[in-house]
């Protein structure tokens, strides 16, 4: 039988013994003969190995006899100790099987293993390990001494141990026994069988991955390959490659001196007296290889590097990669190294599996991936060596996160364990392993780690490799140093994982971090071992929130040097390089880092003596945002204290002239006509659409829309300002259930900026977008009701260049803008406000409205003056879908409805009125992102097959008061709404008894008051209506909402079947309690301990909130479910995916008997429907025997 014919069938014992016969003197290891490797290594042959093996086999059964049912046997010895090997070996041969705790396991932990592995045998060495004591203290078992090294492999002969099971006998036998990390609870014995270990030698089998052409990893490792592990001999790793690999492989590997833990010297000293080709690497050791440029150089003569363990530092590990091939390889001690595939020398970072592994990734939230097992009957006996571990199991959760490849879908990055994740108290998820392993490359640092599940922010525990200096000069020295590794690895980051300077603290010399065989920490043993400090350091922290940057007060100078170090200290994005004069909010700086900078200058004006303490409660995040550049905040908060109140009222002046300044700038040069006005005034040809800002919620929702509904687009550009727009469009529509399908609707992604020329485009690009467009949807807008005018300025300049854009197109495209409902809040009307444009000036209220109106202005102007094809969407609430697989349909939680109620338990307390919104008019986002697409005039089949047609520019525009042209306004709100008063008792009782309801004076004066109580970060984190502050301080003080007009928009929705007359359509003030229970247990507002976070609301839950009635004239006749699906698609009025939910809501119901007068029907739905309340007379369905639907009258 040839050799490739029984590979996956070989023992490993009789392969020592089958080379010791054929080549006797061939070296299979080298054991280095003192702490110094100059003095050279005691050479291991193939005769003197197998005599070595057989010796200590014939000594345990001297001791303990033929072992019967492999009794285990444990052992620990010195670090490298070469009897790790004999003894694992003895033990097969014996019939016993060795079992090898690690050395840095508790008591505790040691004894879970021996207890569960029934082991009550014990191997130690003459030098008893120091911990033994205890341990037989705590389990009791039988003591041997195992001989020295020299007598064991003493050259005299001793007889060969017999061994004459055959693979198929002994494939279930046990091999050995190791144990999990422990990284997350106590240890579990792990035994390797035999046939698992056959699978690492059936590797040599599988060929070359038939879609990459990637070979398994093992085929880097060739005969007579001198190989050297950095892994100690009580570790998986260790054993895997001093023992299976070296057997199978026919490697010559080399062990350092005993006791000796491998530092980057003694990898000098190795490349320097050894001929080394292979080199298997802990991650740290990899790390420093890279940063080490002296013994880099030396590793250009080695083959490879195979790097496992735990996640490599890429920037350090890149450096290396240059000079030596990295393998970078993964495994478990349940699996081994199963599946790894040599991936191109670019893409050392990323892991490849073959296929024959069975290994399948599951997506998760974030854009990342679950690694599972999934069992192949025909692959496992081979190649699928976790199943060999628990044959039981068909499927296997490796519990391993990894990333894919931006553009080779088959690699794979990873990205830490589920174990491994931090869930905040605002409910973000941070996974910190490679931020941790950026940190852990500072030369001061031994190991950090990232806390803070529970809490609002990050924060960095840093164990130090030397004493913590003693002066406070010298330890914030130290702080500053390793920031810049933190500034490294907040670039990695999301900025919810970003981490603060004074988010930094270091361990106790007296309580170092609890370690694994790997040398990485063990986070849930460390975290248990810090747990009192975590607690009380996040207690100090939050109560104070501030940063530690003195200011001197004296000049706007020096305050503007101040705040410019305080703009670094709390982490401003760029701020190193930021000019006096640049705007910081369009640098990064969100509604977190405003409230930082904010709490910072009352912290730092409360202690100090120049001051002006009465200027303290001005310092709000309006007064940020207000003032945001370092010049402007520094001339501002230098005012302040000269005189608050002056600077208060020339602030209003100021923000009135910005409003006539920019419209002013911005309509500057627009031309009277446009040179093709008239050339085109109806398309009938297939369209070409610009769309902006498609990666949110309401684009994702348009971008869908359109390829849905309208085939008659052939090509979508989407232009946004992020530059990874493509991958950020896929994780966003893929989390909402939306088409993916970017190259088969010609969807192509575009890296812009509106506010610059060409909208920062390629001239060659900018002129084919030119020659294509036939309409643009202008969506992409900042929304943050706290920005001043002046930070909206890009966002006016890019509808300004917009408009340039569309006059100059080739086509005359169309200008579809996105405003808000809010623009139309004060006008002065009888009725409900109409959609028109205002020319009533508009209070300064917030930038983002100020901006929104400025920029309908500014269309009104260009289309008067050029007959520019130009319409405005205004949005009302938009929440989650009610179409498409509205399941995965969220509320963002930074929405304000979300907000308040988040706030309404933090503080306890819950509005009973809301200032002026009186009425509650949500819209579904995919209804209202179809109302924009159908606003826009695109065309669908449903308006074709209607016989109408595209609106001509005489149709989509009007005529103003004053004869001109302007574009037509639609209002894109609900057309029903609900009282506040009426919906606010069942979100106080949803929320709990804790939680009483307030006026809308008192509730804003709490929410005041909780600024002041709880500063700094976790004040805007745990209680984000802080973010919102000044924007509810200026409803307050405005008048009520009015209910707007939705006519035109209803008209302009293009099936044939939304045109009909609205009858009547109510929601009820008597809401759902159950179907609204559902919608707040996914908006987080329960006390729930294991769902602490405001999560996203999901719409269809709140649509269940309203009890409906309807009132058709179908009075007295029978009707079958589509006849209820046509009733209800009538009455709500509101286009194609307004249809879809009737239909849920039509198919998903079936009607039982009356109910009391009192209380309505019943109406329950299988899955979701609960008991709905009716109010008054009403049509309602009965369950007839024939199972048809019968309406009848009741009160």
């Amino acid at each position: 039988m040839s050799a490739q014919q029984v590979y996956g069938r070989r023992l490993l014992i009789n392969l020592v013994d089958e080379l010791a016969l054929s080549e006797p003197e061939r070296i299979v290891y080298s054991i280095a003969a003192s702490q110094d490797i100059a003095q050279g290594f005691r050479h291991v042959t193939a005769r003197n190995f197998a005599n070595a093996v057989n010796r200590t086999a014939w000594w345990l059964k001297s001791e303990l006899g033929q072992g019967i049912s492999f009794p285990s046997i444990g052992f620990i010895g010195p670090y490298c100790d070469f009897r790790y090997i004999l003894l694992v070996l003895g033990c097969v041969k014996a019939g016993y099987k060795a079992l090898i705790p690690s050395p840095r396991n508790t008591v505790e932990a040691t004894v879970a293993v021996l207890e569960r592995a029934n082991c009550s045998i014990w191997v130690t060495p003459k030098e008893r390990p120091k911990g033994l004591p205890d341990l037989l203290a705590a389990h009791d078992m039988r003591v041997l001494e195992i001989a020295e090294l020299d007598a064991l492999l003493c050259e005299k002969a001793v007889a060969p141990y017999p061994y004459t099971k055959s693979f198929q006998e002994a494939a279930s036998d046990p091999f050995l026994v190791l144990h999990t990390s422990g990284s997350t609870g106590l240890p579990k014995p792990i035994v390797w069988k035999n046939s698992l270990l056959s699978t690492l030698d059936a590797t040599r089998l599988l060929p070359a991955s038939e879609s990459s052409g990637r070979p398994p990893w093992t085929t880097i490792l060739e005969t007579g390959d001198t190989f050297y592990c950095a892994f100690p001999l009580h570790h998986g790793a260790g054993l895997l490659m001093n023992i299976i690999v070296r057997i199978f492989y026919n490697t010559t590997n080399t062990l350092g001196p005993v006791g000796v833990l491998p530092n980057i010297d003694f990898i000098e000293s190795l490349l320097d007296h050894t001929d080394t080709r292979l080199w298997s690497m802990i991650p740290a050791l990899v790390d420093e290889i890279g940063e080490t440029p002296k013994v880099l150089a030396k590793f250009a003569k080695a083959k490879f590097i195979i790097a496992s363990g735990g996640p490599v530092t890429h920037g350090s590990a890149n450096k290396a990669a240059a000079v030596v091939r990295i393998c970078n390889v993964t495994g478990t001690t349940e699996n081994l190294f199963q599946g790894s595939l040599l991936v191109e020398p670019e893409d050392w970072i990323y892991f490849a599996f073959h296929p024959r592994a069975g290994f399948k990734f599951k997506p998760l939230d974030g854009g990342v991936y679950e690694h599972w097992a999934v069992r192949n009957d025909e692959d496992m006996p081979l190649h699928q060596g976790i199943f060999h571990t628990f044959p039981d199991d068909r499927e296997i959760n490796l519990k391993d996160l990894y990333e894919r490849h931006p553009t080779k879908p088959d690699l794979w990055l990873y990205r830490g364990r589920i174990d491994d994740m931090l869930v905040m108290s605002t409910g973000e998820k941070i996974r910190p392993l490679a931020m941790e392993a950026v940190i852990n490359t500072h030369p001061a640092i031994s190991a950090c780690l990232i806390v803070g599940t529970g809490h609002a922010m990050p924060a960095l525990v840093v164990e130090l490799a030397a004493p913590l200096p003693p002066s406070n000069a010298e330890r914030q020295a130290l702080v500053d140093s390793i920031l810049q590794k933190v500034h490294d690895a907040n670039s990695i980051a999301p900025k919810e994982a970003a981490i603060f300077r004074e988010y930094i603290w270091f361990a106790k010399p007296e309580k170092p971090f609890a370690r694994t065989d790997k040398n990485t920490v063990k986070r849930r043993e460390t975290l248990i071992l810090y747990e009192e400090e975590i607690r009380d350091w996040y207690r100090h922290i939050e109560e104070d929130g501030s940063a530690a940057v003195d200011i001197d007060l004296t000049s706007v100078d020096t305050i503007a040097q101040g705040i410019h170090r305080l703009l670094i200290s709390v982490q401003v994005p760029g701020a190193q390089g930021l000019q006096w004069d640049d705007n910081f909010l369009l640098a990064g700086v969100d509604s977190l880092l405003a409230a930082t900078i904010a709490n910072s200058l009352r912290f730092i004006l409360a202690n100090s003596k120049d001051g002006n303490q009465d200027t303290r409660p001005s310092l709000t995040t309006r007064f940020i945002y207000n003032n945001p550049s370092i010049l402007k905040l520094a001339v501002a908060f230098h005012n302040r204290l000269q005189d608050p109140t002056e600077s208060l009222s020339h602030a209003k002046d100021s923000e009135n002239q910005q409003v006539q300044e920019l419209l002013s700038k911005y309509a500057v040069g627009l031309p009277e006509t446009a040179s093709n006005a008239a050339t085109v005034a109806e398309y009938t040809g297939d369209r070409t659409v610009v769309l902006t800002g498609s990666t949110g919620s309401l684009g994702s929702y348009m971008l869908d829309s359109i390829m849905r509904r309208c085939p008659r687009v052939k090509k979508v550009y989407c232009l946004n300002r992020s530059a990874d727009a493509r991958e950020r469009q896929t994780e966003s529509s893929q989390q909402r259930g939306l088409v993916l399908d970017w190259e088969a609707h010609q969807v192509e992604f575009l890296h812009s900026d509106l506010s610059k020329p060409f909208f920062g485009l390629d001239a060659d690009v900018y002129h084919a977008l030119l020659a294509e467009t036939t309409d643009i949807i202008h969506n992409q807008w900042p929304v943050n009701f706290n920005w001043d005018i002046s930070s909206f300025e890009p966002s006016i300049a890019g509808v300004r260049h917009l408009i340039d854009f569309a006059l100059a197109s080739e086509h005359n495209a169309s200008l579809s803008y996105v405003s808000t409902v809010a623009v139309a809040h004060n006008l002065p009307s009888p009725g409900a406000g109409p959609e028109v444009l205002r020319h009533v000036p508009l209070p300064v209220v917030d930038g983002y409205v100020t901006s929104k109106h400025i920029s309908e202005m500014l269309l009104e102007q260009a289309t008067g003056r050029t007959g520019l094809r130009a319409s405005i969407c205004r949005l009302g609430q938009i929440a989650g879908p009610v179409g498409v697989d509205y399941r995965q349909g969220m509320w963002p939680k930074q929405e304000w409805f979300p907000t308040i109620v988040t706030s309404s338990r933090y503080l306890g307390l819950l509005p009973a009125e809301m200032g002026p919104i009186r009425m509650v008019d949500w819209i579904p986002v995919d209804v209202a992102a179809a109302v924009v697409v159908d606003v826009a005039g695109l065309p669908n089949p449903e308006a074709l097959s209607s016989g109408s047609t595209v609106p001509a520019l005489s149709e989509r525009s009007a005529s103003n008061p004053n004869g001109k042209v302007s574009p037509p306004v639609y209002h894109v709100s609900s057309p029903t709404a609900i009282e506040w008063t009426a919906l606010a008792p069942v979100v106080a009782k949803r929320l709990g008894d804790s939680v009483r309801m307030v006026s809308w004076g008192e509730w804003m004066e709490a929410l005041r008051r909780s600024s002041r109580n709880v500063p700094g970060a976790k004040g805007v984190l745990q209680n984000p209506a802080l973010k919102l502050l000044d924007f509810l301080e200026s409803l307050s003080q405005g008048a009520e909402w009015p209910r707007l007009a939705v006519d035109r928009a209803l008209e302009k929705t293009q099936l044939p079947d939304s045109r009909r007359t609205v009858k009547e359509f109510r929601t009820q003030a008597s809401l759902n309690l159950r179907a609204f229970s559902q919608a707040l247990r996914r908006s987080g507002t329960r006390e729930d301990p294991a769902s602490p976070s405001p999560s996203p609301l999901d719409w269809f839950s709140l649509v269940e909130l309203y009890s409906m009635r309807f009132l058709t004239e179908e009075r007295d006749k029978l009707m079958t479910i589509s006849g209820i699906a046509k009733v209800l698609r009538r009455d709500l009025r509101i286009s194609y995916l307004a249809g879809l939910w009737a239909d849920r809501i039509a198919t998903g119901l079936w009607w039982s008997n009356v109910g009391s007068p009192l209380q309505g029907p019943k109406i329950t739905r299988a899955s979701r429907w609960s008991r709905a309340a009716w109010d008054g007379p009403v049509q309602f369905p009965l369950a007839t025997p024939e199972g048809s639907l019968k309406y009848r009258t009741d009160s």
